[in-house]
């Protein structure tokens, strides 16, 4: 077989489809997408910037050492160096796309690229993504639990304190830089394969007795919500890590389409634009 002579346009190797101007990741159905691909510049720029079409920047509050970083293998982040402090990216997604499209959604896929060092203790819960409307209401968030050891989902969760929803094994504080799939779907009759979290790819049993999410039940978003990376949208709950990456889609990916996905952001997480 004759050696493959990539064209000018092409760079063999970077993930990126060049010629066609697109991306290796999955395109189709992307609500936001924030690539965290900043320079190590420290507290600039002030917002987050989505590439997803009708794009909806999240504002950036720099507190607690909250700044922009790069690890040794150049991948690029905004990073909280102490857990429960206030420095967050978020705000409220009134009258923007995420309310319209996401509102009563019945299947949907948060995408995330994190390394987390630490987060919760005891009942101080920390929030790797949030959507809710106060510190007691996440509508969809994802939560560390148990020094770290645990990632559960929160889903129409009225009552935080309750700790219901789904939790899997995932012992975040040494995992390291990892690639994050929860996958949903409600349509579905077995309560199992409802909701679905990937690890870099591959799939994860739930533990303990999970609260799932009922057969047909909507995502309720009519109140007063907010959107929150890393924390919390009033503060008072971030973790202790570097975000790298966030994504959601409107639709359940695929177990192929993640794998897929996972094997680039492991990659590469800081060139990743969608074709609008």
């Amino acid at each position: 077989m004759g050696e493959i002579v990539p064209t000018p346009e092409e760079t063999l190797g970077d993930l990126i489809d060049d010629n066609c101007d697109g991306t290796a990741l999955v395109s189709t159905d992307v609500l936001v997408r924030y690539v965290i691909n900043e320079p190590a510049s420290g507290q600039t720029p002030t917002e987050l910037m989505d590439v997803a079409p009708d794009p909806l920047a999240l504002p950036i509050t720099f507190a607690n050492g909250l700044a922009f970083t790069q690890d040794t293998n150049g991948h690029r982040g905004l990073t909280w160096p102490a857990r429960g402090q206030d420095g967050r990216a978020a705000r409220s997604i009134q009258n923007t796309k995420v309310t319209t499209r996401l509102d009563q959604a019945q299947r949907l896929t948060l995408e995330l690229v994190a390394d987390v060092t630490d987060s919760d203790s005891g009942s101080t819960l920390t929030r790797l993504f949030y959507l809710g409307i106060n510190e007691s209401t996440d509508q969809l968030s994802l939560i560390p639990r148990n020094a770290g050891e645990n990632l559960r989902l929160y889903f129409n969760d009225n009552n935080a304190d309750a700790h219901n929803g789904v939790q899997w094994p995932v012992n975040l504080h040494t995992a390291g830089r990892i690639v994050l799939h929860v996958v949903l779907d409600t349509t579905k009759a077995t309560d199992s394969e409802r909701v679905t979290l990937y690890r870099n790819g591959s799939a994860l049993s739930p533990e303990g007795t999970p609260t799932w999410p009922g057969e047909n039940e909507r995502l309720n978003l009519t109140g007063t919500n907010s959107l929150a990376l890393g924390n919390r949208p009033s503060g008072g709950r971030s973790i202790q890590g570097t975000l790298h990456y966030a994504a959601v889609y409107m639709r359940a990916l695929t177990p192929n389409e993640v794998e897929s996905n996972a094997a680039v952001l492991l990659a590469n997480d800081d060139n990743h634009t969608v074709d609008n």
